[in-house]
């Protein structure tokens, strides 16, 4: 799976006890120039693994649940350290729908990893209500109704399987109480004949944020029942990773959040520069952002966004990218940085 590193002498091999994986081993080699690690990054890349970029002498790539780590000594003292490790995977199988869902119902909705609470029956249908679900789950529950044969999502997180003739609607998430839930009913029923429009962002005047009207399923918000309207904006101060959500929340309000990564690329699509422009994000600034609902990538090291406009860098990890290479996603820690807040309001 792993091509060995065959340009210097092989010195130690160290079994690694580390979170999140269940294979770690650090194989130590003689000093090695930085042309021979160029060669042997790109035999990796050959062999199918996702370069994911350098920073302070630390290359990192992917290959599905294999990871390889490469530390060349900027300073040329240190021996060459190569890190063989494999993600840990948990297999474990969702809970099926409750019976109270009869089967045409549930065969067309993704399954839950959080317990369902209760279900229901509504005007013409059913009302599901589902506790301790996480935003990213209610997000990657979302990702996963077009290939159950649902249409597009409106802004109130509404949709229509036209095929099975049913219509999802009444969609809320309360992210600090950890709930989540929907109503499924025969389509064009009372509750979910009608959809509201695609979110449409627009600037505000006078403060610099923006505004949208955006899905309740796919963002972390203090309240998410019905139409909800979010303030999206950049603190004034510069915060430590460990700060920032504490900060957001002295700035604008106990229920502002730190601005999701996903949900900025989503929403702005086509809009990046434009979008961190009218916010205050200046040229090759970096800010603190989420990711899929968590701020940190591994250990201390917190998500950044960093508009670089086109002009490339090398200092850091490149997670995903936005419009291009108008803003990249890194990590990383020991700094301080501003922060993009989600302020939401009825």
């Amino acid at each position: 799976m792993v091509p060995f590193y065959a340009y210097s002498k092989l010195l130690s091999t160290e079994e690694l006890d580390l979170n999140n994986y269940d294979l770690a081993v650090q194989c130590t080699f003689e000093n090695a120039p930085e042309q021979d690690v160029l060669k042997y990054l790109k035999e990796l890349e050959e062999a199918g693994y996702r370069n994911l970029g350098h920073a302070s002498g630390l290359y990192v790539l992917e290959n599905g649940i294999y990871e390889v780590n490469v530390f060349l000594d900027p300073g040329g003292v240190k021996p060459l350290e190569i890190k063989l490790l494999r993600h840990t995977v948990a297999l474990v199988p969702l809970p099926p729908w409750p019976d109270e869902l009869p089967e045409d119902y549930a065969r067309v909705l993704p399954r839950m990893g959080s317990p369902v609470s209760s279900v229901e029956q509504a005007v013409n249908g059913y009302t599901v209500d589902v506790n301790d679900v996480s935003s990213f789950e209610v997000y990657t529950w979302y990702g996963a109704l077009p290939g159950m044969g649902w249409g597009a999502i409106g802004a109130d997180g509404s949709a229509v399987n036209a095929e099975a003739g049913f219509a999802l609607g009444d969609v809320n998430f309360d992210s600090p109480g950890m709930t989540f839930g929907f109503t499924i009913e025969a389509q064009g029923s009372e509750g979910t004949a009608t959809a509201t429009a695609a979110a449409t962002p627009q600037k505000t005047a006078g403060d610099g944020s923006i505004k949208a009207t955006a899905t309740p399923g796919t963002h972390t918000s203090g309240h998410n029942t019905g139409d909800v309207t979010y303030t999206f904006r950049l603190t004034s101060k510069k915060y430590e990773a460990n700060e920032v959500e504490n900060a957001v929340k002295q700035e604008f309000g106990q229920h502002a959040s730190v601005a999701d990564w996903a949900v900025l690329k989503r929403e702005y699509a086509g809009k990046a520069d434009s979008f961190l422009s009218g916010i205050g994000v200046k040229h090759n600034e970096d800010v603190w952002v989420n990711r899929n609902g968590t701020g940190y990538y591994q250990g201390p090291r917190r998500y950044f966004l960093a508009k670089i406009d086109g002009v490339g860098r090398e200092d850091f990890l490149i997670h995903d990218t936005w419009d291009g290479n108008t803003v990249w996603l890194g990590s990383w820690s020991g700094i301080e940085l501003r922060a993009i807040a989600l302020v939401p309001s009825q």
